[in-house]
């Protein structure tokens, strides 16, 4: 039995010792496949990187070098390099004009990154496929409405640089269809993003497009302005072999030029041409560097320069066509200049012949027909009349046919207006048709479950009732019920209404027969009493009371329970004060008040304030029973929204400031009611007394 068990235990550690073997075995393996891939991988990318540096050289062997990634990518599983091989792929197609094939490896590139969540090379897919449609599409209508399709997709997403790079692009699209002020917002907003991520490339691409769009529309100072920095983020180290560097240099020199600074504009288009010149492979670019630093020599009247350049570039096997003739364009012109037609005119017709050559050649119809009358200018001098006749008529031919486009583009401008201001018309009536139909839909709705929840009532009726008169009537009887029910509740309103009025009447009844008791009992009191002060007290009192008590009279015997008529308050103020001081003097009251009612906060206090006055005019200012007369006016400031009221009398007059501390109760009463009404007092003692307060009136 032990010797088994033995047998058992050894059997078991062989087993374990085998598959250990094993796992290291397989683990090896594995280690050198991931290192091998590991290896395809970074093989994949550098090819890929060449493809991309070679694509504006030498298209072949980009195309090469993206075929041999493309090998070794269907051996391994590096999803992300089969991304950037379609977005190279897409970039190689459109360079090489197939723009179909272009627009398909960037659908690809797109769909494989939105499987894979991989945001950004979505958004750099979206990019390619733009600049595809760019190039096909010579309206650029197709590429805006894709860019901003796609743009409304990403809203939510985050901001990185293939994002501002879309804006970019739809900004130069926009540029292209010389709507400018689009370009500059859009660019702007490319710009925004660039920065977030500190990306200086693309900040010097966007301020360079800056440049070209505010040069395009004029904007000297702006174009100078983004050009300059434009070319401070140029770094030093790259800047004698670098293409971005010379094309700005070149374009600052142009927008000198532009603002009639030529020799400083020489300056800069000299250095652009020079590290132009010490690059190699710079593509078909360079024409625009040359071009500028012609147009600049030729305005400082560098003839024999402009000659010997022309002549070393022409000498060149790799020419554009288009560079050919502006060449030889250039350098008859100088000849001219130089006072040598004969030499001019081997030029201009060589120019000519070129273009005739290769009617394939896009020149701008103006640029031809200027050719044209050059060329007629040229032979006319040379005296060679025929052929200058020739050169003439096809320059009237060409200004016919510009003026006739010009006429047809013109009317095809304003037929686009006139068809984008109808559809957009016809957008709007659309959209009112569908709320139209949708509000009639939702009517129809409403009344379909009207009509259901209705015959569910027939029905309950019918089973009811048995029949469908009998729930009319009684939908008739509940109707009337209501009708009867919400009279009978405007009716008690109406009492309620009434009760109330009645009850605030009461009360202003009751109020000024109280005060009117009050008035009373101080009109006994004063008679049982012989000190003057105190009768004179009482009858101050008694004048003050009386003005309140007025009020509360004007309210209950008025219709109006808000406001009261100060006009007939203040008449009825005056005879109760002339009744209350039983004073005999012959003073005329003048008072000249406009159709004006107060709330009874600004009543109050304002018949007491005019109480005190008139009580001190009648007492003090006319002595000796002299006549006097006290005017009294007020009137709506409309400019302030303020009420005015002016008090004088023709009396003796008294030195008083009444914004000083007032001695008298009197005039320290009238201090405070207007301060209660928010107003300002202002006396004047020059001819008899004259108050002018302005005040406030929440409700007019």
């Amino acid at each position: 039995m032990d010797i088994s068990k033995r047998l058992i235990f050894v059997l078991l550690l062989i087993n374990l010792s085998v598959l250990k073997a094993q796992n290291i075995y397989i683990g090896k393996n594995q280690g050198k496949a991931i290192v091998k891939k590991t290896k395809d991988n970074l093989k994949i990318d550098n090819l890929l990187n060449q493809a991309i540096e070679l694509q504006e050289t030498d298209i072949v062997k980009a195309k090469a070098k993206c075929d041999e990634a493309y090998k070794l990518l269907e051996n391994s599983c590096n999803s992300n390099g089969v991304i950037q091989y379609y977005l190279v792929r897409s970039t190689l197609c459109r360079h090489s004009g197939k723009l179909n094939a272009g627009i398909y490896f960037a659908k690809k590139a797109q769909n494989q990154a939105k499987i894979l969540n991989n945001y950004e090379k979505h958004i750099e897919g979206c990019v390619k496929e733009a600049y595809c449609l760019n190039t096909r599409n010579s309206d650029y209508i197709k590429t805006i409405k894709y860019i901003n399709r796609k743009l409304d997709s990403l809203k939510n997403g985050k901001e990185c640089k293939e994002l501002a790079d879309l804006y970019f692009l739809l900004g130069k699209t926009y540029s292209r269809k010389e709507e400018f002020d689009n370009s500059i917002k859009q660019v702007s907003k490319s710009i925004s993003i660039y920065k977030k991520i500190n990306f200086k490339f693309g900040l010097q691409s966007c301020y360079f497009e800056l440049a070209e769009l505010y040069h395009l529309t004029n904007n000297l100072k702006n174009a100078q302005f983004y050009i300059e920095k434009s070319l401070s983020l140029i770094d030093n180290e790259t800047k004698l072999n670098s293409q971005d560097y010379a094309r700005s240099l070149a374009k600052y020199a142009e927008i000198l030029h532009a603002q009639n600074e030529a020799e400083k504009a020489l300056m800069f288009s000299e250095k652009a041409l020079k590290i132009q010149n010490g690059i190699k492979n710079y593509g078909q670019d360079n024409w625009y560097v040359l071009s500028t630093y012609i147009v600049v020599n030729y305005t400082l009247k560098n003839y024999n320069r402009i000659i010997e350049l022309a002549i070393f570039e022409l000498q060149k096997d790799n020419n554009l066509i288009e560079k050919n003739v502006v060449l030889n364009v250039y350098i008859a012109m100088s000849y001219v200049k130089l006072g040598n037609s004969q030499i001019a005119k081997i030029y201009i017709d060589r120019a000519i012949k070129t273009i005739n050559d290769n009617p394939k050649t896009i020149i701008q119809k103006p640029n031809l027909a200027s050719m044209y009358d050059f060329a007629a200018t040229i032979h006319f001098n040379l005296k060679q009349y025929e052929k200058a006749y020739i050169y003439l008529d096809k320059y009237v031919v060409l200004k016919e046919e510009i003026n006739s486009e010009q006429t047809k583009q013109n009317i095809i401008k304003l037929e686009t207006e006139f068809l984008t201001a109808q559809k957009e018309a016809d957008i709007k009536q659309l959209k009112i048709r569908e709320k139209l139909s949708a509000l009639e839909i939702e009517k129809k709705e409403n009344n379909f479950f009207k009509a259901i929840f209705l015959n569910l009532i027939a029905i309950i009726f019918i089973i009811i009732l048995a029949f469908l008169f009998k729930k009319l009537k009684n939908k008739n009887k509940a109707i009337d019920s209501k009708n009867t029910l919400l009279n009978e509740n405007k009716l008690i309103l109406e009492k309620t209404l009434a009760e109330k009025n009645i009850l605030i009447k009461e009360i202003h009844h009751r109020v000024k027969n109280n005060l009117q008791l009050v008035m009373c009992l101080l009109n006994i009191q004063s008679r049982k009493n012989n000190n003057d002060e105190i009768n004179d007290f009482i009858e101050k009192g008694q004048t003050r009371i009386s003005s309140m008590s007025l009020i509360h009279q004007n309210l209950y015997q008025s219709d109006n329970l808000e406001s009261v008529n100060f006009h007939d308050y203040l008449l009825e103020l005056i005879e109760s004060i002339k009744n209350c001081l039983n004073d005999s003097k012959k003073i005329e009251f003048n008072v000249n008040v406009q159709s004006i009612s107060f709330d009874i906060q600004t009543a109050i206090p304002l018949g007491l304030v005019i109480n005190e006055l008139i009580c001190n005019s009648i007492k003090y200012a006319f002595p000796n029973e002299a006549y006097g007369k006290i005017n009294i006016h007020i009137s709506y400031i409309k400019s302030d929204e303020k009420y005015i009221l002016v008090y004088s009398d023709n009396g003796v007059g008294m030195d008083i400031n009444i914004n000083n501390k007032p001695k008298s109760i009197g005039l320290k009463l009238i201090k405070l009611l207007t301060d209660q009404l928010n107003g300002t007092i202002k006396t004047n003692s020059l001819k008899g007394l004259e108050y002018e307060i302005i005040f406030n009136n929440d409700k007019q």
